[in-house]
């Protein structure tokens, strides 16, 4: 179903706003050298976000020795695990069988993000499918209530593989990763107590409008994908580019992703790619063995408005909820404590536990006054920082392989002048293994030429 949206007057001031106002962009410009450097990139996103979190000392103890013993079982699980070899011709067939609104575009560089999620980064994507149970759901109601295609519950998973509280260099927040200025133009608060970038529900809403609004002008979904990266503005110099050199070469001209691909920025050229891979493995994960384990419960909330001074830990527990859940549904609070105001702070609780709230509400605002001492924020005015030593960049150039009939594993080492044991390793092919299927992907890392 092609999606053609009346363009309101609304509708066209916030485009202009985006286009030319300027310091828009969703998202982070670091120019990388390829897409996997770019997933990279997205994954520290979401790792240096767990930091934000506040726990008490016994509590993230007992956690860290939990997930480490849990870690290394996974681990010993997954050496044994069979993992599918990356077929060119059988990712091309299933990706023309996937129903979507957004065309699907299948070619080299969508083939190496299937390799890169389905092999490389499998960890990575079993902790993607154990979250879908909780945020498609969310994401689903709200695009089908803004009449977008359902497929783009997938774009916060190239966005920030399904955090909440991701946090990008250029300081771009939660699941949709908006920079601050775009937050802002959408209605998403943000100060020292709340920032609803992180809000779950109410960046959804963000992110609905803004992908509308740009598609509306653009009328292609690639293209939108690549503003909603880069900014609209570089969208259109870079189809201005690309007309222009059509122009000159005397050849006809079709505006889409494919035809301005070159001009885009590196990052943006990385992200329509990685976005149509994560939908073909999210439709074919059980084909490629990746595990779908201990899913995350999606929950129907509703949100109390708390005038007064509460510490969310005592809440959560006069509530009745574990204050994990409570830290879950509120990402938007970026402190543990919420100071007094007479409008009220928006906090979000299971519907289920709303009746209950009503009922004891003097009972649970009064538990949640009290504060321990070691659990209370100050301000600090000036803080030294000493970095760590970065680690050098890999400086390897990635190229991914098609095997021929008869070769095998030693002899598409000899060719490309690495190991066999490198290659095994860079595929994850166990180790006795000589035999390589014709059509196979192979990743290879090679020197990069000086």
């Amino acid at each position: 179903m092609r999606y053609s949206l009346k363009i309101t007057i609304r509708h066209l001031g916030v485009l202009l706003a985006l286009l030319w106002v300027g310091g828009i962009e969703a998202h982070s410009q670091t120019d990388q050298p390829d897409g996997s450097v770019f997933l990279e990139s997205l994954k520290a996103k979401w790792v240096n976000a767990s930091q934000n979190s506040t726990k008490s000392g016994k509590t993230t103890a007992a956690t860290s020795a939990k997930k480490k013993t849990l870690k290394k079982k996974a681990l010993k699980k997954r050496k044994n695990k069979y993992v599918p070899p990356v077929l060119e011709d059988q990712v091309k067939t299933r990706l023309s069988k996937v129903k979507s609104d957004i065309e699907l575009t299948y070619n080299k560089d969508v083939l190496g993000w299937v390799h890169l999620y389905t092999i490389r980064k499998r960890e990575y994507t079993e902790e993607i499918l154990r979250r879908t149970s909780f945020y498609f759901p969310i994401f689903e109601e709200a695009l089908r209530r803004h009449g977008i295609p359902e497929e783009l519950k997938y774009l916060p998973i190239v966005e920030s593989a399904l955090r909440p509280n991701a946090k990008s260099l250029a300081n771009a927040m939660g699941l949709w990763q908006f920079i601050p200025s775009t937050g802002r133009s959408f209605g998403l608060q943000q100060n020292w107590l709340i920032d609803e970038r992180m809000d779950i529900y109410k960046s959804t809403e963000a992110a609905c409008r803004y992908l509308k609004s740009m598609n509306n002008y653009f009328k292609d979904w690639q293209l939108t994908l690549a503003a909603y990266n880069c900014g609209p503005g570089r969208v259109l110099q870079a189809v201005k580019k690309a007309k222009k050199e059509a122009k000159a070469k005397g050849k006809p001209f079709k505006r889409d992703f494919w035809r301005i691909y070159k001009h885009l920025p590196k990052e943006t050229r990385g992200y329509v790619p990685a976005f149509i891979a994560a939908s073909y493995t999210l439709h074919y994960y059980k084909l490629h063995n990746l595990s779908l384990s201990a899913p995350m419960t999606p929950l129907t909330t509703t949100t109390v408005t708390v005038k007064q001074f509460v510490d969310l830990q005592k809440f959560a527990k006069a509530l009745g909820e574990p204050y994990e859940q409570i830290k879950l549904l509120n990402t938007h609070l970026k402190r543990q404590v919420l100071t007094a105001n007479w409008a009220g702070y928006p906090v979000r609780i299971p519907k289920n536990k709303k009746a209950f709230y009503e009922k004891n509400k003097y009972k649970i605002l009064t538990a949640s006054r009290q504060i321990d001492r070691h659990n209370m924020n100050f301000r600090v005015r000036k803080v030294k920082y000493f970095p760590e030593k970065r680690p050098k960049p890999d400086r390897r150039r990635k190229v991914f392989y098609v095997v021929k009939k008869g070769e095998t594993i030693a002899s598409i080492a000899k060719t490309n002048k690495v190991t066999a044991t490198q290659v095994r390793l860079w595929n994850r092919i166990p180790g006795d293994t000589e035999v390589a299927t014709e059509g196979q992907v192979l990743l290879i890392l090679k020197p990069r030429k000086a």
